[in-house]
């Protein structure tokens, strides 16, 4: 209702309600668009700018509205040069994270970056389709996401062709198949990109003054790996008020370390696994396979760690439940109850490290289909279906690879059957 009441009068109304487009209810989310799309107020510089947002259900949203109003080119051109300069930056800051020392934080951060940058080239290209009346960009889209190196190829030579020369040739090199020496050659002969020769502290600084949260966590992570010294305590002290509560712990311990006079408590609230090392762990669990690692920072934030010792009963055939459980650490046991003897239980599957069980619940109310028993001590991360809704809102590729998962279990199964 406040939102129907809401009038779009300038750009600060205008950021308010692109956000309610991230609603996790539909209702909100389509109410949102439909007043952007038919306010008297409009500003397509700003929802170009907006497609920054780290959001992909409100990227989505703004992709639907640029595609039914009549964007001025010359907002198109600003918006893929930013992105184009910001998806060099990423290049440059890879290249700088590889001098530090190998740990996993370290390549954690280089894979978020390299992600990064591959969603501000997608962007781009979305953007240019949108802008695009002849339907050309749409064709060579697709052809740059083709696994054929035939048909990508030739899509990005058409590409080249296709763009005005001043974009051309900056956004074909970030496509390109090269070194990332001359990639970066290419990116400092057009934008001010910082050295890789720079201080640890110092980039680590330029990743902890970044907006995006999950820069934020991953660079405080890094430093509490490496032991990075020379950050400045303001800095830590800004993150530390944050209102994100990972990266807000995160930095009030980093600021205790470094500067104890400057934080007067520290949240000890947060038990078990910090978000990074829940990350580092659902980046093994094959149900999230090619998610990127903001997609799993959000997964991990809503998790739950809990331990079972050997011989534990963790399920009980018949029995409701709304969790899914990912396995960090041990094996149990799969067995259901034979339709003929007496309600003896036979094991059917035994499932380790890296799988996960109980995902059914997720998505219906059903009774749990098997018993599930540790067979050694387990570590699992648990999520449940309240948590697991809003996640799917936001990224709904994460339902298909449990859908993938559940085909892959379904067929072992039949296999065990027939033999």
């Amino acid at each position: 209702a406040a939102l129907e009441a809401f009038d779009i009068l300038d750009d600060q109304g205008l950021l308010a309600v692109i956000g309610f487009i991230g609603d996790p209810f539909q209702e909100i989310s389509t109410k949102a668009m439909e007043k952007i799309q038919n306010g008297a107020y409009q500003n397509p510089l700003v929802l170009v700018e907006s497609l920054n947002i780290p959001r992909r259900k409100v990227r989505n949203g703004l992709f639907q509205i640029l595609e039914k109003l009549n964007i001025k080119n010359v907002d198109f051109f600003r918006f893929a040069r930013s992105q184009v300069e910001k998806s060099y930056l990423f290049f440059a800051q890879v290249e700088a994270l590889q001098k530090l020392p190998e740990s996993p934080e370290r390549d954690l951060l280089m894979d978020h970056l390299t992600q990064e940058r591959k969603t501000k080239v997608e962007n781009i290209l979305r953007v240019l389709s949108i802008q695009d009346t002849s339907g050309q960009m749409r064709i060579i889209w697709r052809g740059l996401s083709s696994p054929d190196s035939r048909r990508r190829s030739n899509s990005i030579e058409a590409l080249s062709d296709l763009l005005d020369k001043t974009l051309g040739k900056i956004l074909v090199p970030l496509l390109e198949e090269m070194p990332s020496e001359e990639r970066l050659r290419i990116g400092r002969k057009h934008f001010s990109l910082p050295d890789a020769g720079g201080s640890p502290a110092a980039l680590v600084s330029r990743f902890l003054t970044e907006a995006d949260w999950v820069t934020n966590l991953l660079a405080l992570s890094l430093m509490a790996r490496q032991g990075l010294a020379g950050v400045s305590p303001e800095i830590l002290q800004t993150l530390a008020a944050s209102e994100n509560a990972p990266v807000r712990q995160m930095a009030r311990r980093a600021l205790v370390a470094a500067a104890p006079d400057r934080v007067s408590d520290v949240d000890e609230s947060a038990t078990g696994l910090d978000l990074p090392e829940r990350i580092l762990y659902l980046k093994n669990i094959g149900i999230f396979e090619g998610l990127y690692v903001s997609e799993l920072a959000a997964i991990g934030s809503v998790t739950e760690k809990v331990f079972h010792p050997a011989g534990e009963l963790v399920m009980r055939e018949g029995d409701t439940g709304d969790t899914l459980y990912l396995i960090i650490d041990g094996e149990v046991s799969v067995s259901k109850e034979a339709r003929e003897g007496g309600g003896t239980a036979v094991e059917i599957d035994r499932i380790r490290t890296g799988d996960c069980f109980g995902e059914m619940a997720l998505f219906k109310e059903a009774p749990r289909s098997a018993t599930i028993r540790t067979i050694s001590s387990s570590l699992f991360m648990v999520l449940h279906k309240r948590e697991f809704t809003q996640i799917v809102h936001e990224y709904p590729q994460i339902a298909l690879h449990i859908c993938r998962t559940l085909s892959g279990r379904i067929r072992r199964l039949h296999d065990k059957v027939k033999d």
